[in-house]
């Protein structure tokens, strides 16, 4: 696996918005922002268009993310943020673009389906907080301070949350995961990520879904193998999923009835996800999970 280099003083970061629209308010803060921490961010010219609820036709998207890769100036590419769309983008892209051209691919939410190609590649890539997240917090809350440090070269060592689920165990593997829904739509295609590594640690997260579409998805792992060979399992935030009594088991509870019988460990409530608080995520880097710690290596 490739991990991209780390950033220097006026290293360049590309904003473009590979799938859903933005506000132009949030794309002109970050550039203050990453102005600030010192990189000199550059917006495609795309970054603000809007065609419905895309920022252009599938075409333009694709243009931008491959003229980014391109860009010997490029260092960083921030996609500025989620919503649906990034998946119109897969068909046509080519790996060895990414691997002849090793640049941090930074962004969560949709931008998982980018992630796992990534890591399909070959190359690391940084599951981490966008435009709004960084113009509403200035740049300067815990998510924020981690992202500018990781893509400076600092990789992270993460203290796990306690919670009485959580099923303790040490081991090693590649880290994968991402948005939870957008995990599941690949899966049976070639873009699937959930089965590519033997020794993946998977992390997930989701927002707005109800307590049985969450089950479903969870089953669809289940059936299709994925949750019996994974080392570990780091469930992140269920964010806007109000808990339903006419099922079983709470989300979490029932993420933890499945996990029950595999003996791997399971941790619960991480702060990776759509919240304030999103530990930014090395997706495709070997990581240890210990009983109090998840490290980077």
């Amino acid at each position: 696996m490739i991990l991209p280099q780390p950033l220097k003083k006026n290293s360049e970061i590309a904003i473009i918005t590979p799938s859903g629209a933005i506000e132009a308010t949030y794309i002109d803060d970050s550039v203050n922002i990453l102005t600030r921490e010192g990189f000199k961010p550059v917006i495609d010219d795309l970054a603000y268009t809007r065609n419905g609820r895309f920022a252009g036709n599938v075409n333009e998207r694709v243009n931008s993310l491959v003229e980014a890769l391109l860009n010997p100036d490029i260092e960083a590419i921030l996609c500025s943020r989620g919503g649906y769309g990034i998946v119109h983008l897969l068909p046509y892209l080519d790996p060895q673009l990414f691997i002849s051209h090793p640049k941090w691919i930074i962004g969560y939410s949709d931008i998982t389906a980018l992630h796992g190609f990534c890591n399909k590649a070959g190359l690391i890539s940084l599951h981490a907080p966008m435009c709004k997240h960084i113009a509403d917090s200035d740049g300067r809350d815990e998510s924020c301070r981690l992202l500018f440090d990781i893509i400076r070269g600092v990789k992270p060592v993460y203290d796990l949350p306690e919670n009485p689920l959580n099923i303790s165990g040490e081991t090693e593997g590649t880290l994968i995961g991402g948005n939870l829904a957008v995990l599941c739509a690949l899966r049976g295609t070639p873009f699937d990520i959930t089965t590519s590594f033997s020794d993946a640690i998977l992390f997930i997260e989701d927002i707005g879904e109800h307590p049985y579409q969450i089950d479903r998805m969870m089953y669809n792992l289940e059936l299709g193998g994925v949750l019996g060979s994974i080392k570990a399992l780091i469930v992140g935030q269920f964010t806007s999923c109000s808990e339903d009594p006419l099922m079983y088991d709470t989300i979490y509870g029932s993420i933890r009835n499945l996990m029950e019988k595999y003996s791997v460990p399971v941790i619960f409530d991480f702060p990776v996800g759509h919240v304030e608080n999103n530990y930014p995520m090395l997706c495709g880097s070997k990581v240890q999970l210990t009983k109090n710690q998840l490290i980077f290596k």
